[in-house]
């Protein structure tokens, strides 16, 4: 199989589209050329502290244009993944409130740390700021 003979791409952001702040060398050239070339792309990370909204801002701030549809986060996918293993749950998510959130909008209860022993799921996340909600 050849490259142009390939109907749509998933990238992985952290180490292969930017480092930290930086976008890679060649990264916008080639992802220009595919789109140019009218295959679609979507962004992937495992990243746990940041929704698609965030995401696309920053990729297009490095100059590579993207929409929040484009993008599919760890974060993001995690209330649907408990739902479908544990059904609606009470949930201790330690990470940042960002966690929080998306699994309340996924229709789970949100437990506080000091009432662990009411979780019937863990979430666990990155929390750069040592803290959990």
């Amino acid at each position: 199989m050849r490259l142009r003979d390939l109907r749509g791409f998933a990238l992985d952001l952290d180490g292969s589209v930017w480092a930290g702040e930086r976008l890679l060398p060649g990264v916008r050239v080639f992802l220009d050329a595919l789109r140019r070339a009218g295959r679609p792309v979507v962004f992937l990370t495992n990243n746990s502290r940041e929704r698609a909204e965030q995401l696309a801002l920053k990729l297009t701030r490095l100059g590579v244009p993207a929409a929040p549809r484009e993008v599919v986060t760890a974060l993001e996918l995690l209330g649907e993944a408990i739902r479908r293993g544990f059904g609606p749950s009470a949930v201790l998510p330690l990470g940042t409130e960002e966690l929080a959130e998306v699994l309340r909008a996924a229709g789970h209860t949100v437990v506080a740390p000091e009432a662990w022993a009411e979780a019937r799921v863990v979430a666990v996340g990155n929390d750069p700021a040592g803290s959990s909600p």
